[in-house]
């Protein structure tokens, strides 16, 4: 806690030495020795104390441990999604409100760093009423600072400054300085958004003399970053520049990059104020280079904007249309939500028993989302059996199984896919292209009694059946019927060009960096392919990129995949013309 992790990390190695005491209690032991890794930021060391533990017998507090301590570990390698899944299974053993607030925290800050700022919104109200209603007022002011950075991020000033002042004041309580110093640095940063530039000075003034005593010099860089525009706003110029002048001094010779775009941003916003049109032009492209380089998406947008008006002052009218527009089309696809609506569709159809039909293009991820009906449903630990039905060659008894004798040959009675998803859901996949006759085979499987190839006895089932399909005009009248019972239409890929950019993160899972511009061109893909081909590009994109995946790489897998897609359509046309001119 006082920043002394090596020591801490030598105390808890000889605790370890003791050989009696219980497994519970040396399990958390190698979770602290983890954690202590995770502050020295040694990733390797981290995972072999997290495998150790896993390895003992974990208690409700210790499964909690681990289960936060895996999830810092996908978050620091950038795989959300599996920090995600950890950060929701800690809530869920945690032994009392802190633990479950603190889960909730870290599920929302992935979000944020997912540019989910929309799904970030419920972990972080959940987190606050749980620490609010058990008191704990540290964990409460980091949500709720944690929550004003998406309040601003939606445009929220307003919000987010009344958050941030109601964090500050706890932190002070608290006695937690550190804290309140970079509270209120932002606090007085939404101030100035909101044109209250008296109360944003007063707040700067009250950071600023915190962090000179604390010595925190990054929050000192962003405050006179800060003050310099606010006091450029309220037309004093000579202070501008003096504070300007201050947070690049404290800034010279540090690695600070949040405080390398608040000077930035500083210049930039000062320059255009004064006219200098040339200075701000060059201010906002280095510090729209600088948001690409460490991957702020959103910084890159605002940066952008402020590069088009320069542009257009200074008569580039063409290069200010073209940087507008690209910021444009990066502003919608961050500010959209994911597309969570399959997962709410999903939990809702899971409860009932009903047949679902499943209707989409092909490799749109239909059985991925008829497995998160299977999970949300009350048959989630039994088992969900995948029936390709194109490739059955006898569709009675490679569903049903047959009995004994029951041709010449069948020396043994074999079990069929029903039989292994009994008490489980039964998903049929491509069933329009099954023929007409063999789809009259599913047909007994849907009225839930069947009755395996030459035997006599007929079994009652017990399956939830879950069906996909690319057209439903393909399907007979009675097997159509009985499958309606709630038919859910997949839309393409090229329809949800808001996922695609949480899809390429979730697909990358932390192996390579991946810039804004690139996801905004992967966003304007046609994806003929859907979510197939989408996964191949990214595959693609990671084999051949050199640790970071940028516009032009983007660029050139796309143009390749689209000529081979473009030759092969010749050829086929080709071989069509040849086989229709007759033969002389």
């Amino acid at each position: 806690l006082v920043g002394r992790t090596r020591e801490a990390l030598g105390v808890l190695r000889d605790a370890l030495r003791f050989e009696t005491g219980p497994q519970y209690l040396i399990a958390d032991i190698h979770l602290h020795i983890g954690y202590a890794w995770l502050m020295l930021g040694k990733r390797k060391r981290l995972g072999e104390a997290v495998k150790r533990a896993y390895t003992l017998r974990l208690k409700p507090r210790s499964a909690f441990n681990f289960h936060m301590m895996c999830g810092n570990r996908f978050l620091l390698q950038r795989e959300f999604r599996s920090a995600l899944l950890e950060y929701l299974q800690a809530e869920k053993h945690a032994p009392n409100a802190i633990g479950r607030g603190r889960a909730a925290i870290n599920q929302g800050i992935i979000f944020i760093r997912r540019w989910d700022f929309a799904a970030a919104q419920g972990p972080l109200d959940r987190a606050i009423r749980i620490l609010k209603k058990a008191g704990h007022s540290s964990e409460l002011a980091l949500a709720r600072a944690a929550r004003a950075g998406v309040y601003g991020e939606l445009g929220q000033h307003r919000r987010a400054l009344g958050m941030l002042l109601r964090a500050a004041r706890t932190f002070r309580r608290l006695g937690n300085v550190d804290r309140e110093a970079e509270a209120l640095s932002n606090a007085a940063f939404y101030a100035g958004e909101l044109g209250l530039w008296s109360r944003s000075l007063a707040l700067l003034d009250r950071t600023i003399g915190i962090a000179s005593v604390t010595g925190q010099q990054y929050v000192l860089t962003c405050a006179y970053a800060i003050r310099a525009v606010v006091c450029a706003q309220d037309e004093d110029f000579d202070l501008a520049d003096s504070n300007l002048s201050q947070a690049r001094r404290l800034l010279r010779g540090r690695r600070d990059w949040i405080g390398t775009l608040h000077v930035l941003r500083a210049q930039a916003r000062i320059a255009a104020l004064v006219g200098n049109w040339t200075t701000a032009f060059r201010a906002s492209r280095r510090a729209e280079r600088f948001a690409l380089k460490v991957g702020d998406a959103l910084r890159v947008v605002e940066f952008r904007k402020m590069r088009g008006t320069a542009e257009e002052h200074l008569g580039h009218k063409k290069a200010s249309a073209i940087a507008r527009s690209s910021a444009g089309r990066l502003e919608v696809l961050l500010h959209n939500g994911k597309g969570s609506d399959f997962d709410k569709l999903a939990s809702k159809l899971g409860v009932s028993d009903m047949p679902i039909l499943l209707v989409g293009e092909s490799g749109t991820d239909k059985i991925e989302l008829a497995r998160k009906i299977h999970r949300a449903g009350g048959r989630a630990k039994a088992p969900c059996v995948v029936v390709p039905c194109e490739q059955l060659k006898f569709p009675a008894s490679d569903l049903y199984g047959h009995a004994e004798g029951a041709w010449s040959g069948a020396n043994r009675s074999t079990d069929g896919y029903v039989s292994g998803a009994q008490g489980g859901t039964l998903l049929l996949d491509c069933v329009d292209r099954m023929s007409p006759e063999d789809q009259r085979v599913l047909v007994p499987l849907l009225d839930r009694k069947t009755r395996a190839v030459g035997d006599v006895e007929e079994r009652v089932l017990d399956v939830r059946i879950i069906a996909t399909c690319t057209s439903v005009e393909s399907l007979t009248h009675e097997l159509r019927s009985r499958l309606e019972g709630a038919v859910v239409r997949v839309p393409s890929l090229k329809e949800r060009r808001s996922e695609i950019p949480h899809r390429v993160v979730e697909l990358i899972a932390g192996r390579r960096q991946i810039s804004p511009d690139a996801l905004a061109e992967l966003a304007r893909h046609r994806w003929e392919g859907n979510v197939v081909e989408l996964r191949g590009v990214v595959d693609r994109l990671v084999a051949l990129s050199d640790g970071r995946i940028g516009k032009k790489l983007v660029r050139k897998i796309l143009t390749s995949t689209k000529s081979r897609r473009v030759a092969g359509r010749v050829h086929d046309s080709r071989r069509s013309v040849r086989s229709a001119v007759p033969a002389v």
